[in-house]
């Protein structure tokens, strides 16, 4: 890392049109790498909110991305996270489908876990600059994320994807994360 003088002025300029910040010509994460640092940043942002601490596995070969967990209970509650990000996601009838390599399906269902599971998709806008807002007042990150629990779901014959489906109901929120962390974090 380079040093920095005191008082120097560092400006980064946001180009809305373009693809993000134009001092970053030439080292831009690509589509999917955006999606994850998003949907990893938005999870966070709840946690931070719900005083919960956030840990990323130095290697994600069981389909976990992020761990969540609480000192200020006497269990010390624990939840695994594996997180996906999609711009499409139609809702009907009250879910949202959503395609999930059966690799991910089968390490997320397993019921014997000493830390449960759960899946968390969060849902963009298609445009990217319309991903997040700022102004002086509020950052607002768009639009949501949802989570479902796949524990002791049956295993499938699909060798490629399988297709989840996740209620609109169980929208990510402080609420909700405060609320899975206390019963699916203290009950594994």
């Amino acid at each position: 890392m380079v040093p920095v003088p005191r008082g120097t002025r560092i400006e980064l300029v946001y180009n809305v049109e373009g693809d993000g910040l134009e001092s970053n010509k030439g080292i831009v994460l690509d589509l999917n790498q955006r999606k994850e640092q998003f949907s990893r940043a938005y999870v966070h942002a709840i946690a931070s909110v719900c005083g919960l601490a956030m840990a990323v596995p130095s290697v994600d070969d069981d389909s976990v991305d992020v761990t969540l967990y609480s000192k200020a209970e006497e269990e010390r509650p624990r939840l695994d996270i594996q997180l996906k990000c999609t711009e499409n996601a139609d809702p009907v009838a009250g879910e949202f489908r959503y395609s999930l390599k059966r690799k991910n399906y089968d390490d997320l269902r397993a019921g014997r876990l000493i830390v449960p599971r759960i899946l968390i998709v969060m849902v963009v806008p298609n445009d990217i600059s319309n991903w997040i807002h700022q102004s002086e007042a509020e950052m607002s990150l768009r639009h949501s994320a949802y989570w479902v629990s796949l524990r002791d779901l049956p295993s499938t014959t699909n060798s490629g994807s399988i297709t989840v489906r996740i209620p609109v109901s169980q929208r990510l929120t402080a609420d909700a994360l405060g609320k899975l962390i206390r019963e699916r974090g203290a009950s594994a």
